[in-house]
This record gives C-alpha cells, sequence and structure tokens, in this order.
C-alpha cells in the first residue's frame, strides 16, 4: 500500500507537534515501514488512519516511540554518578538533616527501562543508614508505557549489570536459576523505591507541575529529539520545579547554552550539571578558552588580511584549508576572529574548533564544543561522532557508544559511523561485532565510490586517510 507524501508529513507534523520529537528525512523509510504495520494493526486505509491519529493521542506516542533509542544500563554516565554518589547526595542529606527535613524528591525524566532511578535508589540506599525515618520519591517518567511496564518488573540481563560493582549486585538483586543467561531481579526494597508513570515532557500545560521543591533532575539523552521551541518550554518547566540550588543533569550530548535560561553551568571533575540560583540572573556558559597565541596580523597570508571583510561562509572555507598541521597558525587566527566577532556561528564552526581541540588533546573543552555543534544542530552526525570519539579515547565507553549508536540512528548509511561504532566494538572487546562493523563500513564505502559522505570530520586528510586504510585493508579480509 503506498503512502501518500503529504499524508507521511502530515503525520510527521503531528508526532512533533505532540510530542516534540522530529522525524527527519533520512528516517522517512523507516516512519513508512512503521505506518504500514499500525495500517494492517488497525485495519485502516492511509487516509482513515490520518484522521483516526488526530483524535488518538496514544496512537501517536506508539508512533514517536519507534524514533527514540531505549538503550540504557545501570551507572551509566559514570561521571554523572559518581558525582551524585560522592558529592551532590551527602552534601543534600547533611543539609535536610540539619534542617530537620528528611525528604528528598529527584526525578528521572526519559528513564526508559528504569535503569537510572534505581541507580539512584541504590546509591541513596547505601547513603542512608536510618532510611525508615526518610521520607524519599524517586519519580521515574518515559512517554513509552511499554518500556516503564518493564521498568516495574525490575528484571535485567547480566549486560545491564555491567557497570555496576559486584557488590550491589548481591545485595540488591535475586539471580535467576538460569546457567548459561541468568536473569536478575530487583530486590523489592529498590522497586518500592520508584515511582513510574507516563509523561510527555512536551505537552502543555506541564504534566509534571504538581511536583514542587525538587531537589535533582536527571534528563540524559532525551533533548536530543526535540526541537529549539520544545527544548525551551521544557527547560523553563524543569527550573521552575526545582528547589533553589537544585540540579538539573543532561546528557554528554546536550548542552543548553542556545536557549534562554538561568541555570548555573556547575562542573565537578568530567560531570556537568546546570544548577539552579533564585537570587541570581543565571549566565550562560563562558566560552571555551582556545587559544594560547596567535599569529601577529603583519605576519599573515594576504588572505588572512581583511578576515572581518569576508562572509561567514569564506571564513569557513579558510577555516577547512587551514585545518592540516602546517597551517595550524592560520587556523588559530580564524577561530579567534569568529569567537570575537558579533557574526552568528552555526555548527560547521563548532565541529571545527572541537577537531583543533582534539589535536590538542583538550578532550574536556573539544567535547563542549562538539556538544554546542549538536545543540545547534541535533542530528549533526559529525559531531554525534566526535564526540564519540573523544569518549572512547578517554575511555568512556559507554557514553562512546551511546554516540555512535546515535549517529547511526540518524543515518544508518554513514560510512564513519560504522567505522567508529567498529572501534568502540574493538575496544569493548568484542571482536566479531568489530569485524561485522568494518565490513559494513566498507561495503559503504566501495559502495560510495570510496570517498566519505562527511566532509567536516575528520578534516585532517592524515587521519582519513589511515581511516581509508583501516577500512581497506580489513573490510576485505
Amino acid at each position: 500500500m503506498m503512502i501518500e507524501v503529504n499524508i507521511t508529513d502530515d503525520i510527521r507534523e503531528i508526532i512533533k507537534t505532540q510530542t516534540g520529537i522530529i522525524i527527519r528525512d533520512e528516517r522517512l523509510l523507516d516512519l513508512e515501514i512503521v505506518l504500514q504495520s499500525r495500517f494492517i494493526k488497525n485495519k485502516m486505509t492511509p487516509d482513515e488512519y490520518l484522521e483516526f491519529l488526530k483524535n488518538n493521542y496514544n496512537e501517536i506516542i506508539i508512533l514517536a516511540s519507534n524514533f527514540t533509542i531505549q538503550e540504557t544500563s545501570f551507572y551509566r554516565n559514570k561521571a554523572h554518578f559518581d558525582r551524585l554518589k560522592f558529592r551532590i547526595l551527602p552534601d543534600l542529606l547533611e543539609k535536610k538533616q540539619m534542617e530537620k527535613k528528611k525528604e528528598i524528591l529527584i526525578l528521572s525524566a526519559g528513564c526508559a527501562t528504569g535503569e537510572e532511578p534505581y541507580t539512584i535508589a541504590m546509591i541513596l540506599f547505601d547513603l542512608i543508614h536510618d532510611m525508615e525515618d526518610w521520607d524519599i520519591r524517586i519519580i521515574g517518567t518515559d512517554i513509552n508505557v511499554d518500556v516503564l511496564d518493564f521498568a516495574r518488573r525490575g528484571v535485567y540481563t547480566k549486560y545491564k549489570l555491567r557497570n555496576i560493582d559486584t557488590w550491589y549486585i548481591d545485595r540488591f538483586f535475586i539471580k535467576g536459576e538460569e546457567k548459561a543467561n541468568p536473569l536478575f531481579k530487583l530486590k523489592s526494597g529498590i522497586k518500592n523505591m520508584i515511582e513510574f508513570k507516563q509523561c510527555n515532557l512536551i505537552r502543555e500545560p506541564f504534566e509534571l507541575s504538581d511536583l514542587c521543591n525538587v531537589d535533582i533532575i536527571l534528563c540524559e539523552n532525551v533533548i536530543i529529539y526535540f526541537n529549539h521551541e520544545s527544548i525551551q518550554r521544557l527547560i523553563v518547566n524543569f527550573y521552575n520545579i526545582l528547589r533553589d540550588r537544585g540540579f538539573l543533569f543532561l546528557g554528554y550530548s546536550e548542552t543548553l547554552n542556545l536557549v534562554e535560561h538561568k541555570f548555573m553551568l556547575s562542573w565537578w571533575q568530567d560531570s556537568f550539571a546546570y544548577q539552579k540560583f533564585e537570587d541570581a540572573h543565571g549566565e550562560k556558559s563562558s566560552s571555551i578558552p582556545l587559544y594560547t597565541e596567535s599569529k601577529k596580523k603583519t605576519d599573515l597570508p594576504e588572505e588572512l588580511v581583511s578576515l572581518y571583510n569576508k562572509s561567514y561562509e569564506e571564513m569557513i572555507y579558510l577555516l577547512i584549508k587551514s585545518c592540516d598541521e602546517k597551517n595550524i597558525d592560520n587556523c588559530i587566527v580564524i577561530l579567534e576572529t569568529l569567537e570575537t566577532s558579533t557574526i552568528k556561528t552555526d555548527e560547521s564552526f563548532y565541529i571545527i574548533k572541537a577537531e583543533y581541540l582534539l589535536t590538542r588533546k583538550k578532550y574536556i573543552d573539544a567535547a563542549n564544543a562538539c556538544r554546542k555543534s549538536i545543540s545547534v544542530n541535533p542530528y549533526f552526525i559529525d559531531a554525534h561522532i566526535m564526540l564519540g570519539y573523544i569518549y572512547l579515547e578517554i575511555n568512556m565507553l559507554e557514553s562512546a557508544e551511546f554516540e555512535f549508536k546515535t549517529s547511526l540512528y540518524i543515518d544508518k548509511t554513514s560510512i564513519l559511523a560504522w567505522y567508529f561504532y567498529a572501534l568502540y566494538n574493538k575496544k569493548a572487546g568484542d571482536e566479531i561485532k568489530y569485524n561485522e562493523c568494518i565490513k559494513k563500513a566498507y561495503k559503504l564505502y566501495s559502495g560510495n565510490n570510496y570517498k566519505f559522505k562527511s566532509a567536516l570530520f575528520p578534516l585532517n586528510k592524515t587521519a582519513r586517510q589511515e581511516i581509508s586504510d583501516i577500512i581497506m585493508q580489513t573490510g576485505t579480509l
């Protein structure tokens, strides 16, 4: 059954309006496959289904749920959980005890199959020795009712538990009897600490507006799917329900740099979070420190002397030309010029800036530049691939895996996404998966006349040639 283009576009618009989730052109085939199954399930023609969809919110949620990544695990984003365990929660508990208010409210927004709120519960159980004297509420929300049902069961594979200590597993889980692939069931003491509820985060009026004085909000790898307007509304709503000095955690590839907000950016080791201060006006995070020195203008080549007279596109072109090591001084000058000018930059500027920082092994700064690029364009695949590579370099494998899977979610035919996902699998010790991904990269590479689709990462010609050589050598074995 053929689907008319205007019907598909109408359905995409309904999904975006009702859930904030954007389905890009690259996912149109996936949308059509999902729609065909829903037509059959509901025994409707495309026209009938479109009218049905306009008045059936639950059906919209079913469609939207096919276009988010539900991959998660216990103690994912280790830096964030370490910060909660060793810094934020101990300070919060001490403050509550001093105030004689032994109550805590934590929100895990977009919790998928429940690993995040359950991890928080285990940490709190570990920190609090008089648990019966405390009023603890941990709320896990998601738009997808199926994953919430899974979360409520509290039964997980060993793979999902790979990041937590054996002591936690022995203390909080009951191991199944199956010898080959045992399942692990959470004990009731932890399960009962979580309240799960379906929630559409961008629907107005805000479905969580009944909450107040929330101590901590975790909303990781969620806003990446939303448009700018939806993110703006959500961040204002989060700010309103947080208590003073409360924290908002986002995913490593998400930032608030390009929306209006009153939060203050707060760092602790490799973990960043946004903190609410009612007595402050809030500030944007400061510019990433880039340059230690640059050439004097009198030493510049002729094409760089009058940079301020050039268009943004011309400057980006010069920047791309200057990214090889022999022209690095020119690269610094152009980056500095754009950084300090009033010219509006886009995702291209930030990804080039990130690669410059990466060559200097300034991993955190490079990651921040990638996040800025993603905040301009959440579907900019080069930024996700580079961010994943940065995480791979600093052994944050969980975050690297997410970025590479996100890249493949954006474009299944990306040669570099498959190549870097192969590197992740090799580092994770999965040689079979490594070879499968390299062969996939080779098939796409040869089918594209041995050219990369990506134009901006990596810009370094030597790095591109090395990637090409590996794909050619390994992919043909």
